[in-house]
């Protein structure tokens, strides 16, 4: 519905890649996984924007997995 419309217009203005979230459907909700930096203030507030969208259920926040440099 309109939550997603309003959440893809947020990562179109915050220019997340395309290849930085994925979707996916389990019955009647969706999981959007996404990969953003959260050590700049303004990219923090993608967040916030996020947290506002109607219909939100949770917002969970993992650590990528890291990578070793060699």
């Amino acid at each position: 519905g309109k939550t997603r419309v309003r959440l893809l217009r947020i990562l179109d203005d915050y220019r997340i890649p395309d290849k930085n979230w994925s979707v996916t459907t389990e019955g009647d909700k969706e999981t959007v996984s996404l990969r953003y930096c959260h050590y700049h203030r303004p990219h923090r507030s993608l967040l916030f924007d996020v947290a506002d969208l109607p219909g939100l259920l949770e917002i969970r926040r993992e650590r990528a997995p890291r990578e070793d440099k060699k």
